[in-house]
């Protein structure tokens, strides 16, 4: 956004003019519906500077904290239901062998880091690394179903 306004100490100038020749606060009326939309695109926040401010301070605290390597983000949050495709070592049907499928394995219970990296610990299924989600473990049936389909087409 075009800054329409410089403080200098306690007052506040108009930057399309010279500060020099000018005293505070003294606009060409021209320039006032400028203004008056530059104050209506803040206001239309709904927030106050400090707030504005904040925001923008928590913003370059995740920004420093993701160059870094620090920020951690996790591909869902606990409790969320997963779906996992997979092929069964030793099938009830010999059928089945080589066969994928997909099953509801429950939902991540938490979430672990350690040396092997960032694991899900899903239910009735045990962990998952983080990068498999989207590969082996999906978040619904139908990504589930679609990463079927496109494993069935590679045979």
């Amino acid at each position: 956004m075009e800054r329409l306004t410089k403080r200098i100490g306690e007052h506040v100038y108009y930057t399309k003019l010279d500060y020099s020749k000018t005293i505070p606060s003294e606009y060409n009326p021209n320039d006032i519906g400028r203004i008056l939309q530059a104050l209506a695109a803040y206001e239309d926040t709904n927030h106050t500077p400090e707030e504005c401010t904040a925001a923008v301070e928590e913003l370059a605290a995740y920004r420093t904290a993701e160059q870094d390597g620090t920020l951690l983000r996790l591909p869902c949050k606990v409790g969320t239901p997963v779906f996992c495709v997979y092929s069964p070592k030793r099938p009830n049907n010999p059928d089945d062998k080589g066969k994928y499928f997909i099953n509801h394995d429950g939902w991540v219970e938490k979430w672990l880091l350690g040396t092997k990296g960032l694991v899900a610990h899903i239910e009735w299924h045990g962990n998952e690394k983080a990068d498999n989600f989207g590969k082996t473990v999906f978040l619904t049936p139908e990504a589930a179903e679609a990463a079927l389909k496109e494993q069935e087409g590679q045979k």
